[in-house]
């Protein structure tokens, strides 16, 4: 469900991303202990379906938390990591449209900045 949810996200069919994601993640919630890699996959996915959505205020705790969070896991990949930070910086590049001059164009450039650190580092082996 998620991964249809990531396809919808992607073409930009919000609505429905949206609704996929959330039910993926009850699913989730209900089978799989809080720490699960899932869990902040979910959260991350829900996120930016958010920002398409133009829900910046409830995306961006889904989306920092669940980008902190995934320091402790040292199984997930570099690609998932570089997607959340990719969604932290569409967040914030699109709140600042939606309300400029309030500091959310520096905060992209903040996350932007730690995208390309972790760009710089190597990826896992394909």
């Amino acid at each position: 469900m998620d991964d249809l949810a990531l396809i919808l996200e992607k073409t930009q069919r919000w609505t429905e991303a949206e609704a996929l994601c959330r039910q993926a993640g009850l699913i989730i919630a209900s089978r799989l202990p809080p720490e699960h890699r899932a869990r902040r996959v979910n959260s991350s996915l829900l996120g930016g379906i958010l920002v398409g959505l133009g829900r910046f205020d409830e995306a961006e705790p889904l989306l920092i938390e669940s980008y902190e969070a995934s320091f402790n896991d040292l199984g997930l990949f570099i690609g998932r990591r570089r997607t959340m930070l990719e969604r932290l910086v569409r967040l914030y590049k699109s709140w600042d449209v939606a309300e400029p001059g309030i500091g959310y164009a520096e905060m992209a450039a903040e996350w932007q900045a730690k995208l390309i650190e972790l760009t710089w580092q190597p990826s896992e082996p394909s």
